[in-house]
């Protein structure tokens, strides 16, 4: 909940509790006022629990918007990227052919390309033996 709504709370069961109290004594003994007394108490450490939390999460807000040294710098506070001119997308668009280009030339020349590998199968059977049906 917000620190307002807290604290609104807790006024509003603090007053609760007042009302309920000012019914007066019914009896002359104190066990005759029991019934009224016991639920206006519980009643107010109720809306004083809500007033607690709602400063303290009133003081926390403030301190957290203060004081928060984890906040996210601006978009021009950047430093600008390492890359250089030749890494950056053309103004028209993107460019596949270009992009392919530059692979195939920082490509390792020990790395074959997919037409050169051999073909084998990408499922190979499991070494143990497995549960279920068994593919023969």
């Amino acid at each position: 909940m917000k620190p307002i709504a807290w604290i609104v709370a807790g006024l509003a069961l603090t007053g609760l509790a007042a009302a309920l109290e000012s019914q007066g004594n019914l009896g002359t003994n104190p066990v005759a006022a029991l019934p009224i007394s016991l639920p206006a108490m519980l009643i107010l450490m109720g809306g004083q629990y809500c007033l607690w939390r709602g400063f303290r999460s009133g003081v926390v807000a403030m301190w957290s918007g203060a004081f928060n040294r984890s906040r996210k710098t601006p978009a021009s506070a950047k430093t600008p990227s390492t890359y250089d001119a030749a890494d950056i997308e053309p103004v028209g668009g993107f460019d596949a052919d270009a992009v392919f280009a530059r692979y195939m030339e920082q490509r390792k020349p020990d790395q074959a390309s997919p037409a050169e590998q051999p073909n084998e199968p990408l499922v190979t059977k499991p070494t143990r033996p497995t549960f279920g049906r068994r593919n023969i």
